[in-house]
């Protein structure tokens, strides 16, 4: 299972009709529920068996992006990347019966999923540039082998449950605003002050 989900604005659109103000947004959205089951189910019946072996392997990687920008006077660029993960993988000898074997029982539950979620936003000013990136990962992975009614057997007996999670999140913004005082162009405040001067000339 390889759900990936993109968020990205289209090249050479500018969402904004004001050319004093450009607004870039992104918000990409992952939601995962998988379920691997390897199971004899509860009420079943099963004779005559030598040995009984129930194996699920489950195996995902789900990836998450989003990225955005603007460029105006004033430039705001919100981005968001969630990524919910919900993710089972069991081996599941039910209920019933006993369950009579002359070999072994075995029941193996193996999980492999990784998660990557990023959010990147850049604003670019030359009044004022806000950028804003969040990514947020909300991970539920469960595996499990159960024996779930009674089981008479002279052989092994082998439960096995093994998960392995990589979740790796990243944000980052940049945002480039007016410059600083000393810079090659007016300020706002040396901006602000101008108009106070004007003002006080009238």
């Amino acid at each position: 299972l390889t759900p990936t989900v993109s968020a990205a604005p289209v090249p050479g659109a500018n969402p904004s009709t004001d050319g004093n103000l450009g607004i870039g947004a992104s918000v990409a959205l992952n939601i995962v529920d998988a379920t691997t089951l390897a199971a004899l189910a509860d009420g079943s019946a099963l004779t005559g068996a030598h040995n009984l072996s129930l194996s699920a392997t489950g195996a995902g990687t789900h990836t998450t992006t989003a990225t955005g920008g603007a460029a105006g006077g004033i430039a705001i660029t919100p981005v968001v990347a969630i990524s919910i993960s919900t993710d089972t993988v069991r081996a599941y000898l039910g209920t019933g019966s006993v369950l009579t074997l002359t070999g072994s029982l075995d029941l193996a539950a193996t999980q492999t999923v990784s998660v990557t979620t990023s959010a990147q936003g850049d604003a670019i000013g030359s009044n004022a540039a806000i950028g804003a990136a969040l990514a947020l990962a909300v991970v539920t992975h469960r595996v499990e082998s159960v024996v779930a009614r009674n089981v008479t057997t002279p052989g092994l007996v082998h439960l096995g449950a093994t998960g392995a999670t990589t979740s790796t999140t990243t944000a980052k913004a940049s945002a480039n605003g007016a410059p600083g005082t000393g810079g090659g162009s007016p300020t706002p405040d040396a901006q602000a002050g101008e108009q106070r001067t004007l003002g006080d000339s009238v």
